[in-house]
C-alpha cells in the first residue's frame, strides 16, 4: 500500500506539473490565435492563418502535454484499481482472521455467545403448526444453554411469550455485510428457508440471485421493478429466492421474490425438520 502511494503521490505531482504546463501554452495559444485573426481580412484568411498556427511547435508541444497527462491519469486509475483489489483481498483475509479468533474464544468461554442475545430476530421451529416463524428473544440464560424464551414477532404481548429448545431456533443474522451475506448464500441452487413477503412464516426454497444491495434509482426505474422491491428501502441486502410449491395459478410459474437476506438462512445443527 506504502510503494502504491507513493507512486499515486508521484503521478499526482507530475499530473500537476502538466496541467500547469497545458494552461500556459493553452493561455499563450489563444492570445497569439486572437492576434491572427486579426490580421486576417476575410474569414477565409483568418481560417487559414489559424490553420497555420496550428502547425506551431508550441501548438504541437500542447498536444503532447495533453497525451502525456491523459497516459498518467490512466496510470492512476490503475494503481488506484491494484490498491482496491489489494485492500479488499485483506480485508476478507482479516474478516476471516477475526471470525476463526472469535469462534475460538467463544469456545474457550473468553468472549460470550450472544446468538440468543434479548432483543434478536430468531426463527422458531413451532411442533404444533410444524412451521418456522419469526420470533424475538425474550431471555436466555448461559447456564441454561439448551432453552430459549421467545416471543412471535407479531405479538406486542410479551407475557404471551414461551419456551423453546435452542435446537429449534434459529438466530438470524445480525449487523451483516454485504460480503457476508455474499458469502453466505454465494451460490445459486442452494436450499435455503425464506420469509414470505408480508408474511413473518419462513418457507423452503432455493436461491436463484446472489445477494445485491437495492438502490432508489434501480427499483424505480420501472413500474414492474417497483413491484418487485417495494418495500425494501435503498441499501438494503435481497437476494432472489423461488418457493417451493409458490406456483402462481395464471401463469403457471413459479415467481422470483425478493427477501432481505436477514430473513434467509440455511437450517443448520442437530435439529433440521426442513431439510
Amino acid at each position: 500500500v506504502r510503494r502504491y502511494t507513493s507512486l499515486l503521490r508521484e503521478l499526482d505531482h507530475k499530473s500537476a506539473q502538466d496541467m500547469a504546463d497545458i494552461q500556459r501554452l493553452q493561455q499563450a495559444f489563444l492570445e497569439r490565435a486572437k492576434e491572427e485573426a486579426k490580421k486576417g481580412k476575410t474569414e477565409q484568411e483568418r481560417e487559414e492563418r489559424l490553420r497555420a498556427l496550428r502547425q506551431h511547435d508550441d501548438f504541437k508541444a500542447l498536444g503532447k502535454l495533453r497525451a502525456s497527462l491523459k497516459q498518467k491519469i490512466a496510470e492512476k486509475q490503475s494503481v488506484a484499481d491494484q490498491i482496491f483489489d489489494m485492500s479488499e483481498q485483506n480485508l476478507k483475509r482479516l474478516r476471516s482472521d477475526i471470525k476463526n479468533l472469535e469462534d475460538y474464544f467463544r469456545s474457550t468461554g473468553e468472549i460470550p455467545d450472544d446468538k440468543f442475545k434479548v432483543g434478536r430476530y430468531v426463527a422458531a421451529w413451532i411442533d404444533k403448526d410444524s412451521v418456522w416463524i419469526l420470533a424475538k428473544v425474550i431471555a436466555y440464560s448461559p447456564q441454561d444453554p439448551d432453552r430459549v424464551r421467545v416471543a412471535d414477532a407479531d405479538s406486542n404481548d410479551a407475557s404471551s411469550s414461551f419456551v423453546l429448545p435452542s435446537a429449534k431456533c434459529e438466530a438470524l443474522p445480525l449487523d451483516e455485510t454485504f460480503h457476508e451475506a455474499r458469502s453466505r448464500l454465494s451460490s445459486r441452487g442452494r436450499k435455503v428457508l425464506a420469509m414470505y413477503p408480508d408474511t413473518t412464516t419462513f418457507y423452503k426454497g432455493a436461491i436463484v440471485s446472489v445477494p445485491f444491495q437495492e438502490s432508489s434509482s434501480a427499483s424505480a426505474s420501472t413500474s414492474a421493478n417497483t413491484a418487485l422491491f417495494a418495500g425494501h428501502p435503498p441499501g438494503t441486502i435481497l437476494c432472489g429466492v423461488m418457493f417451493d410449491d409458490d406456483v402462481d395459478a395464471l401463469t403457471g410459474k413459479t415467481p422470483k421474490h425478493f427477501v432481505p437476506t436477514k430473513y434467509v438462512f440455511v437450517a443448520a445443527g442437530t435439529f433440521n425438520p426442513s431439510s
